[in-house]
C-alpha cells in the first residue's frame, strides 16, 4: 500500500491539499521479462562429481526453480505464464522437453531426468499470459531466460537391478 498526498499549486491555492488526498493506491507487479527472471537449484548449476562440473547422474531426477519478475525487477507474486524447458542432447541435438510445474506464487518448478551419458545444454524460455492463452499463441513472444543456456554433463548414475542381466558360464 501506498500513501499519495496530492498539493494543488495553483495561484492562490496556498498549497492545499487536493479534496480527498492522500490517496491510497497499491502498486503491483507487471507482466513477466524473461530476461530478468533468476534460476536457483541443483538442477540447473549441477554439481561437482568425481571432479566435473555441472553434473548429474544419468537417470536421477533433477529439479530447479525459477523466480519470474517483471520489466522493473518487480518479483511476480503470481503464476499463469508460460514456461518451456528444454534439454538438447549436444552429440546428436536431440531434443527432451522438460516437465514445468506453475507453482501459482510466481515460481515455477522444472524437473526432468537425463538418460544418456554426455553433453546437454538445458534451454529455458518464458512468456507473459498478457500475450494469449495458449503456448501456440505466445509461442513467437518467448524469450530466453537470464544464463540459458545451461551446459551440464550428465554421468553413470546407479545401477538398477531391475535393468541389469546376468549371462555366461555358470550363470543358470
Amino acid at each position: 500500500m501506498c500513501n499519495l498526498s496530492v498539493v494543488s499549486t495553483n495561484e492562490g491555492s496556498e498549497g492545499r491539499h487536493v479534496k480527498g488526498s492522500p490517496f491510497l493506491f497499491t502498486i503491483r507487479y507487471g507482466a513477466l521479462e524473461a530476461p530478468n527472471c533468476r534460476v536457483e537449484g541443483v538442477g540447473v548449476h549441477g554439481t561437482t562429481i568425481n571432479g566435473v562440473d555441472n553434473a548429474v547422474l544419468a537417470g536421477e531426477p533433477q529439479e530447479f526453480k525459477m523466480f519470474t519478475f517483471d520489466t522493473y525487477r518487480n518479483q511476480i507474486m503470481a503464476g499463469g505464464d508460460f514456461v518451456e524447458a528444454v534439454l538438447v542432447f549436444q552429440p546428436t541435438g536431440k531434443k527432451f522437453k522438460c516437465r514445468v510445474e506453475d507453482n501459482e506464487d510466481g515460481s515455477y518448478t522444472v524437473r526432468y531426468h537425463t538418460m544418456l551419458l554426455g553433453a546437454y545444454e538445458l534451454h529455458l524460455q518464458a512468456c507473459s499470459a498478457a500475450h494469449g492463452n495458449s503456448f501456440g499463441e505466445v509461442r513467437r513472444h518467448m524469450k530466453t531466460v537470464a544464463g540459458s543456456p545451461w551446459r551440464i554433463q550428465s554421468l553413470d548414475g546407479h545401477p538398477c537391478p531391475a535393468q541389469t542381466t546376468a549371462s555366461g558360464p555358470g550363470v543358470s
